[in-house]
């Protein structure tokens, strides 16, 4: 993975992350309990030691993504060079929301 976009969403009354390498278009799914910013980093922590750590990480800003998260990030700086929360909806974010819509849980 070099490229991923993550997104918090809902679906029926529970809450999951969707990363997205964008590369290929892989879909990882985890369904969170709680959507604390350490819930979301100990989710990605998973994926990344399983699939590698990405050089780019966009996402939305969204509540899930405190300054804690970019401690987070400052912390994994040799294995995350670039980890910036965008100020809007970058066109990653975009990419994926829509496939959070179209993946099958």
């Amino acid at each position: 993975m070099v490229k991923v976009s993550i997104d918090l969403f809902d679906l029926g009354g529970q809450s999951f992350l969707v990363l997205i390498d964008r590369y290929s278009g892989y879909p990882f799914v985890a369904h969170l309990k709680v959507t604390t910013t350490s819930a979301v980093c100990l989710t990605l922590l998973g994926w990344f030691w399983e699939n590698g750590f990405p050089a780019h990480i966009k996402s939305d800003n969204a509540d899930g993504y405190s300054p804690a998260f970019a401690f987070f990030g400052r912390h994994l700086r040799g294995l995350l060079p670039d980890v910036r929360p965008s100020p809007q909806p970058p066109l990653g974010f975009a990419e994926a929301r829509s496939r959070s819509r179209t993946t099958s849980i």
